[in-house]
């Protein structure tokens, strides 16, 4: 039954990464917490249960990065998107001579593979270490048009866990301005119509003037394969035209005829698939379905100072703007924003500033351990030397069934001595028991926990417990065993006292102090007590042995070396 329960589980998750979602055709926003200005949980699922929860980190709270910590139990995130600030507008001349380059867009990087993304938690009690988050702002659209305009800000993820990646998303680069000083084609990034390297990188202008026929090249990504290079900038001695900044899903464009700006390169979202395991139908309206796009790029003529301007990319890079501020690229999608200016008073307008970036995060409730724990403790009964290991659960998911373990020290050395069957799936209060009945007796201190593994075989170890036995008194010896140490199986005990066998039944146990082996037996007679000991002895490895012989007047422990 549980393993069909995990079969359909299993064929419908891999379905809803396909696109078909037939368990999940209810999933739904099902609430909304607001945990400062900056930071948002969003809790999905079905009328009857909550399936997973994404949380977006908007900004940075006051300017300080954001602290964030895991849920209790939670091993593991299901998938991370994170996208840097875009690069700002460029700035067109004022007498609109010279045109100007788009922002690029931040880069993007987005984690589907739940092993870079674990926290260090052993029980459902336990919290994953802190992750810190910052994300960064849109670079500032150039203001004077000798100078480009500000790359983007990084986005990051960090933790203080060896087995969670750290992350940096490099921000966009910043578009290239007119720069009417300068002529020719110097095509390096001291020159500032060459839109900066970046994430994806900013939009160039077009040479003008000596060496006009050669374009100037756009801006380059830092990572080619997160990131695309912004357009070129092309002019001769009638006009100079802006590219775009580069996007996510494609380099900046150029100027047509060198008279209308590149469009800024395209970004990349839900439209095309780019993060299915967000369900992004699902998502409320303030999370963008499109990132990364670049910002437009403008022309300038020098003869009639007329230009065209062209679009940002993908509907999130800002516009370019003949004569205007550039517009912004849109928030939380790190897209670049617009080149803009060319007006008068002199410098009265300005590129437009780079989209914002955003850190997205997705936790499903199934990566939370499989078990929550109600009680769990030991009870121990010091008559019968025995130790009852009892615990509830208040709920389980895929939980296949539970090892025993013990140990005399409790750090290391912890062997299994019994395993009991889980629930597989349930919400129900379950309890269970696990009875040790031979704890070792050459120890007073047992320390015992619980190891759940679930259906894939994972295993989520419990906390320790301590069982606390009591020092057998000292004794005057009533019993002999010899020859100790023995070799084989030829081991005589003999009691002490004459009579101290008459008319008693004697209980024996035989235990390997390895915890591999114990036997129970009665004898009623010397010889019969020593035939049934050879008996097992026999069948018994080389190493430590404890022989317990109980009968109406005492209990004694005789410690034997085999050989």
């Amino acid at each position: 039954m549980k393993k069909n329960i995990l079969v359909s589980y299993l064929l419908i998750f891999g379905l809803n990464l396909l696109g078909f979602n037939p368990a999940f055709s209810q999933t739904q926003l099902k609430r909304t917490n607001t945990i400062n200005a900056c930071v948002r949980e969003y809790i999905f699922g079905t009328p009857s249960s909550d399936e997973f929860v994404i949380v977006a980190f908007l900004c940075n709270n006051g300017g300080v990065t954001n602290s964030w910590r895991p849920p209790q139990g939670l091993t593991e995130l299901t998938e991370m998107l994170v996208i840097a600030g875009g690069g700002g507008g460029g700035k067109r001349s004022d007498s609109g001579n010279r045109g100007a380059g788009g922002g690029g867009a931040g880069q993007v990087i987005h984690i589907t593979n739940p092993n870079q993304l674990q926290f260090q938690v052993n029980n459902a009690e336990e919290q994953g270490q802190p992750l810190s988050i910052s994300v960064g702002s849109g670079g500032l659209g150039a203001t004077l048009i000798n100078v480009r305009a500000q790359n983007g800000e990084n986005s990051t993820v960090s933790s203080p866990s060896p087995i969670f990646i750290n992350i940096t998303a490099i921000g966009g680069g910043g578009g290239g301005s007119a720069n009417s000083v300068v002529e020719g084609n110097n095509s390096n990034y001291n020159d500032q119509r060459r839109g900066n390297r970046g994430g994806s990188g900013g939009g160039s202008v077009g040479a003008y003037g000596t060496g006009a026929s050669d374009p100037i090249f756009g801006g380059e990504a830092v990572n080619s394969a997160l990131g695309n290079p912004g357009g070129r900038g092309r002019g001769n001695t009638s006009v100079t035209g802006g590219g775009g900044g580069g996007g996510i899903a494609g380099p900046g464009g150029e100027p047509d005829n060198n008279n209308a700006g590149g469009a800024g390169g395209l970004g990349r979202g839900a439209s095309n698939g780019f993060y299915t395991n967000l369900l992004p139908s699902a998502l409320p309206a303030d999370i963008p379905r499109m990132f990364a796009g670049g910002g437009g790029g403008v022309a300038g003529n020098p003869g009639s100072g007329v230009g065209d301007a062209a679009p940002g990319g993908s509907g999130v890079g800002g516009n370019a703007v003949v004569s205007g501020n550039g517009q912004p690229g849109r928030a939380n999608t790190g897209s670049g924003g617009g080149a803009g200016g060319s007006s008068s008073p002199l410098n009265a307008f300005t590129g437009g500033r780079g989209g914002s970036g955003i850190v997205l995060i997705r936790y499903d409730f199934a990566r939370i351990l499989p078990v929550e724990y109600g009680s769990y403790a030991l009870e121990v009964n010091e008559q019968k030397r025995k130790i009852s290991f009892k615990w509830s659960t208040l709920k389980e998911y895929e939980n296949d069934y539970f090892q025993i373990q013990r140990s005399t020290n409790g750090v290391d050395g912890f062997e299994v001595i019994g395993t009991v069957q889980g629930q597989g799936f349930t919400n129900n209060v379950t309890n269970y028991e696990f009875m040790d009945e031979f704890p070792p007796l050459y120890s007073d201190r047992l320390y015992y926990r619980l190891v759940q593994v679930d259906f894939s075989g994972k295993k989520n170890v419990g906390k320790v417990l301590l069982a606390q036995l009591a020092t057998p008194a000292s004794q005057v010896s009533k019993w002999q065993a010899f020859p100790n140490p023995v070799r084989g199986s030829n081991l005589r005990v003999s009691p002490t006292e004459k009579n101290h066998l008459e008319g008693n039944e004697i209980s024996v146990q035989l235990i390997h102090t390895a915890g591999r082996y114990s036997s129970s037996f009665q004898a009623n007679s010397i010889m019969e007590l020593n035939r049934l000991i050879q008996q097992e002895l026999e069948s018994l490895p080389k190493g430590v042995l404890l022989l317990k012989l109980t009968n109406a007047q005492n209990t004694e422990v005789i410690r034997i070396l085999k050989e």
